[in-house]
């Protein structure tokens, strides 16, 4: 196995940081079948308590605070009782003895049975559990409820749309208007500004150093094998990973915030199983090959063991409620055997057709019904991709996915679930502008030898470079920074020790050791890519994959339902933007995770551990 030690670079070379230019403006190819009959699954051996009581209106985070929620076993029961005192002082006590109950006991031995009762009454009070409590029973006139929420990705769609497209948004605009509606000025991703990465970590809460979907495409020296089974067991490499703050289109890869409380942080989620797709009891001799994880390709990409962390869909099933996903990019199932009570793979499903099928998750019985479910469309990303961000084929798209959300809108006020289900619309990046005089020529910098000496190269516009086994990595790495710090900023070079910090991008077997990041538009390729491939015309006319501030790179969010009533009745006036209209300030994508699982009444104490900012909806919804 090629094994990297930490790159140096030569002198004092400096990689110049690609600057955030301002202005408007990732491969994609669609697993694409006709457009057939939802496949849905149903997971029929998980069993689901039922529980009706009576909370009156529904009030968002309420939920989580029902009484006894922070009473301890007695609760304020008065409980009397005439019974005798146990220690009785008849006068007759001898020295250094106390009389229990008429029977004589030394001191020493009184003192040395009430240690029993003190140490389990301190464990009691300082490990109290957390109470699981009936799941609120809501109702629409003719129909009983749980909380419900709809997660809704709209892939590639950027904030500056909703001004130089708002002729075409009247449905989605308009939501944002509503009593119960309201959007944020934008919400920040996670580097890489991919479509896999952001999704799981959407899902997840965890950066993609932790969740270990690093790009769209990338290798894994260490998938299974002998030396991923030696970190399972050993707890090396993986279990140093700290818990810290596209699909395609024919064939290609289809705001700085205020300062927030400290990050949660926790053991590291169980990131290698003890089973993978290979054969992990083999010998210690075996040379480990390593594995391609490549997200058009179900039969690689859907094995449990590249996705680390913990779904939202995962922790709804643990606590005995369903959950359904719809073409949401990640497994049908966990590592831990986990799946959602209904999946509908990726398949190329028209939006009218999804909105059918959610609504029809919300027609089920009581009993049948998912409190959670989330759907992905991707055609404004699709059309970004084939056309750029000023296309044509955006404007139908977005035009398209609007409709949908007038649909579904619509849907739900025909059912009267405004006031029960709550909708939160999301992006998980922008779109950025590409151009044929904005080419970066990996062969013009490291020669064609160069080139060949590359076994790997990971993600797509921002590359990961492995070199073959004896090659001089170092040498090459010396050369790109030298050709970076000369480019005027048009990309940057970076190792493990060098990477921003902000990314959270360093850590792990799985992130490359050399990565060549591009500033926005900008595009890596070489000479026959260009020419043979792209036929002299580049591909594609819009990309993401930049660094996470650029505005270009920025998604929406969008919410709907009973948790908005309760943030403009309790948010402090730091979290807007504007107070008219009710614009929320930008937040990193990573706080969905607590976002969601509050909205659903599921208890904090509960959750698995995550990137997210601890009490970070406090300042919207109360604590």
């Amino acid at each position: 196995m090629n094994t990297y030690p930490k790159l140096k670079a030569k002198g004092k070379q400096k990689t110049p940081t690609p600057l955030v230019e301002q202005g408007g403006g990732s491969r994609r190819s669609s697993v694409s079948s006709s457009e057939d009959d939802l496949v849905v699954h149903h997971q029929d051996d998980i069993d689901t308590e039922q529980y009706s009581e009576d909370v009156g209106d529904y009030r968002g985070d309420e939920l989580a605070n029902l009484p006894g929620e922070r009473e301890g076993l007695l609760g304020e029961q008065n409980v009397k009782r005439n019974l005798k005192p146990l220690i009785v002082d008849d006068g007759k006590r001898k020295q250094g003895r106390v009389k229990i109950l008429g029977v004589e006991l030394p001191k020493p031995l009184l003192y040395l049975l009430s240690i029993p009762p003190i140490l389990l009454l301190f464990s009691f009070l300082t490990h109290r559990p957390s109470l699981y409590h009936p799941i609120p029973t809501l109702s629409n006139g003719t129909h009983t409820y749980h909380p419900t929420v709809l997660l809704i990705s709209l892939d590639g769609f950027r904030p500056s749309y909703l001004t130089s497209h708002s002729n075409l948004l009247p449905n989605i605009l308009n939501l944002a208007r509503m009593d119960d509606g309201i959007r944020a000025e934008s919400m920040r991703p996670v580097f890489p500004t991919l479509t896999f990465p952001n999704h799981w970590s959407i899902m997840t809460g965890l950066h993609p150093e932790s969740h270990g979907i690093v790009a769209n495409n990338f290798w894994d020296p260490l998938f299974g094998g002998v030396i991923a089974k030696e970190i399972r067991e050993d707890g090396g490499d993986e279990a140093d990973i700290q818990i810290r703050d596209d699909r395609d289109i024919d064939g290609l890869d289809i705001g700085i915030i205020d300062e927030t409380p400290d990050m949660r942080s926790g053991n590291l989620i169980d990131s290698i199983e003890d089973e993978t797709t290979t054969d992990t009891k083999t010998k210690k001799d075996e040379k480990n090959t390593g594995a391609q994880f490549v997200y058009t390709e179900e039969d690689k990409s859907w094995d449990s063991n590249w996705w680390w962390g913990e779904p939202i869909w995962s922790f709804v099933e643990r606590m005995k409620m369903k959950s359904a996903v719809i073409m949401w990019p990640g497994p049908p199932v966990t590592s831990h055997g986990i799946a959602p009570s209904y999946f509908v793979p990726y398949r190329k499903l028209s939006p009218s057709k999804k909105v059918t099928q959610i609504l029809s998750y919300l027609d089920l019985p009581l009993s049948d019904r998912p409190q959670f479910i989330a759907s992905y469309f991707p055609e404004i990303d699709q059309s970004g991709h084939r056309g750029g961000p000023d296309s044509k084929g955006v404007n139908d798209s977005i035009a398209l996915c609007d409709g949908m959300i007038g649909e579904l809108l619509e849907g739900l006020r025909q059912r009267n679930l405004d006031g029960i289900v709550n909708v939160v619309i999301v992006s998980d990046h922008g779109m950025a502008e590409t151009s044929n005089d904005r080419i970066i020529y990996l062969d013009d910098i490291l020669g064609e030898e160069g080139v060949d000496a590359i076994e790997h190269k990971d993600g797509w516009p921002s590359v990961g470079l492995r070199f073959k086994e004896g090659v001089d990595s170092e040498n090459y790495l010396n050369i790109l920074l030298e050709a970076a710090e000369s480019s005027n900023g048009t990309f940057a070079v970076y190792t493990h020790e060098t990477m921003p910090e902000r990314w959270h991008f360093n850590h792990g077997h799985r992130i490359a050791p050399i990565y060549v990041v591009p500033t926005i538009g900008w595009a890596i390729t070489d000479h026959h890519e260009h020419e043979v491939m792209f036929q002299g015309d580049y591909q594609p006319k819009g990309n993401h994959g930049y660094d996470n501030l650029f505005p270009e790179m920025q998604a929406i969010f969008f919410g709907k339902g009973p948790f908005v009533m309760l943030i403009k009745e309790r948010a402090s006036a730091e979290v807007y933007e504007t107070v008219e209209p009710a614009i929320l300030k930008s937040f990193p994508n990573l706080e969905l995770f607590s976002l969601v699982t509050r909205l659903l009444g599921l208890s904090r104490e509960d959750e698995p551990a995550h990137n997210g900012t601890i009490g970070f909806w406090d300042r919207y919804l109360g604590s």
